[in-house]
């Protein structure tokens, strides 16, 4: 604008009009930090209780420290010990601290090598368990990693009255002798074998007899079915060149076997026998 058209405005009463441009509020600081938003502002921007490093809060890690150094113990079954086929078998255990005291953890797991699908959980149980000799095992994984085992070994499971039962064997024989009875006795030792589930009893014996000037071998074999303490089965008798089976019958309870038979042989040779065993041990078959 020239001055003199300045001067013909102001001449004519017109003032200019001057434009000023005011600087724009954002609602920002000054220092560039971001606004409360209902919270206090930090530098860069964080409102406080928010989370930092990245956003990420680390996890409270468990104190394991009370299971370092601690020790499984298996109180029950133990090693070498019986039990009847049948009956519930206790098993108990316990973790150990380091210093002795008993830790309240019960996640031990149970095996034996007898029966693969068979397993046990606890710390204080009872099961039963089938025919054998078992190796239990038992097992537990600690919270801190510690992995705990106790094994036991030689727990015997089988019926009650199985085993290896010897004793005596006696029998008479009767001969007829023009008209006389003339009776002779033979003695000799017997084995029987009572199985594992307590079914069968299986054995042989031996004795020698003097019979009208002769002395003569004689072997037997007995064979049995034992159902609630009774047996019922057959013996064979072989007498030099002649055979005989026969029925035999008997008991069977708390460590005793008691049988008895009698029948005739060739028709003028009768005969009376018995068997009075006991168990000696729980093997029920022979040792090679």
């Amino acid at each position: 604008m020239t001055l003199s058209s300045l001067s013909l405005l102001l001449a004519a009463g017109c003032a200019p009009q001057i434009a000023v441009s005011e600087p724009y509020d954002d609602g920002s600081d000054d220092d560039g930090g971001a606004t409360d938003g209902g919270g206090d502002t930090t530098d860069g921007g964080t409102p406080d209780g928010g989370t930092t490093d990245g956003g990420t809060t680390a996890p409270t890690e468990p104190d394991t420290s009370e299971y370092d150094g601690a020790t499984l113990q298996v109180l029950s079954p133990e090693s070498g010990a019986f039990y009847p086929l049948g009956d519930d078998i206790p098993f108990e255990a316990v973790v150990l601290a380091a210093d002795g005291s008993e830790l309240d953890f019960e996640d031990v797991v149970w095996t034996t090598s007898v029966d693969g699908d068979w397993e046990g959980r606890g710390t204080d149980f009872q099961d039963e368990l089938t025919v054998g000799t078992h190796t239990i095992t038992a097992t537990a994984a600690l919270p801190n990693g510690d992995r705990l085992g106790w094994t036991v070994g030689g727990v015997l499971v089988q019926h009650e009255d199985a085993g290896t039962y010897v004793g005596d064997l006696s029998v008479d024989f009767t001969v007829d002798y023009e008209g006389t009875p003339i009776t002779t006795t033979c003695f000799g030792a017997a084995t029987l074998y009572v199985d594992a589930w307590g079914e069968t009893a299986l054995g042989e014996s031996a004795c020698s007899v003097s019979l009208l000037g002769y002395d003569l071998d004689t072997t037997y074999d007995f064979e049995f079915e034992i159902e609630d303490e009774e047996l019922t089965g057959q013996a064979a008798l072989d007498l030099v060149l002649f055979e005989s089976q026969f029925d035999a019958t008997g008991t069977l309870s708390e460590g005793a076997l008691f049988a008895t038979w009698e029948d005739s042989l060739l028709g003028y040779i009768d005969f009376l026998g018995e068997l009075e065993l006991s168990r000696i041990s729980r093997d029920t078959e022979a040792s090679e």
